[in-house]
């Protein structure tokens, strides 16, 4: 396992294998909550890990029996109304930053996932949770919102209904629910969140790594859009893929195997 030399990586552990970078919030003494330092160092790893060709997946992770307990109270308390816009705004091109990477980005949540936290692992791709892992939007017990794009990205993921209950009752659900919510793709049992989000990555990273990237943009394009332009820019990215060597390859492998 290859470690990544970052000098001033504080509360992020990086680490590369086989083409994964694993990316463990470190700050369990109060819950792995995410500050501004965190902000700036997850935009520095996601900066290396878009230019850096030997990484070619992501996974997001927490340490001990944490993901993340959301946003550092503490240091939102002392905002006011103008510069707590501009911690947002940090935030959102963060978050925006991971959601949008070309490559896939899933998240191995082993235990409490809060607030800020829980936006953070709607910026994954892919969730896969402990079954003692816990989901809340707690902002509203403390007179404020999710302002990470939780009310947006939650929305989108679990349906309004769904979304405003959670917002609205700041109430924890458990990680069956979370699945049956759609907010978690896989439960697992404990401790096996990151192994299985590496069983994962590596099967998609064994797919066209250019067929992945396009059909990421699609998703992503015409949830963010309209059907009728998503259609077409799925036509568009389907016609790209049609012209890369790797496509040929692999189908020309696939006809070989079929006449044998």
């Amino acid at each position: 396992m290859k470690n990544l030399d970052y000098d001033d990586m504080k509360y992020l552990q990086v680490e590369v294998e086989n083409q994964v970078l694993v990316v463990t919030i470190h700050r369990s003494n109060v819950a792995n909550a995410i500050n501004k330092d965190i902000l700036y160092e997850l935009r520095k790893v996601f900066t290396v890990a878009e230019n850096n060709e030997e990484i070619q997946g992501i996974i997001i992770t927490g340490e001990k029996t944490y993901f993340a307990a959301g946003a550092d109270i503490s240091e939102m308390f002392a905002c006011n109304k103008t510069n707590v816009q501009e911690y947002i705004e940090y935030a959102h091109t963060t978050f925006h930053q991971i959601e949008h990477i070309a490559k896939p980005v899933i998240a191995a949540i082993n235990g409490l996932t809060f607030g800020g936290g829980c936006e953070l692992a709607l910026c994954c791709d892919i969730r896969i949770a402990t079954e003692t892992a816990v989901f809340a939007f707690p902002e509203v017990t403390l007179g404020i919102i999710p302002s990470f794009g939780g009310t947006q990205r939650l929305t989108r993921l679990i349906g309004v209904g769904r979304a405003k209950e959670m917002i609205f009752t700041g109430k924890q659900i458990d990680a069956y629910k979370a699945q049956n919510y759609g907010l978690v793709n896989e439960v697992v049992p404990d401790g096996m969140a990151l192994n299985q989000a590496k069983k994962l990555m590596e099967i998609i990273l064994s797919a066209s790594k250019f067929a992945v990237r396009c059909g990421k943009l699609a998703i992503h394009e015409g949830i963010n859009d309209n059907f009728t332009k998503g259609i077409c820019l799925e036509k568009q990215l389907a016609a790209e893929c049609f012209c890369s060597s790797d496509k040929n390859n692999r189908m020309e492998e696939f006809l070989k195997k079929n006449k044998s």
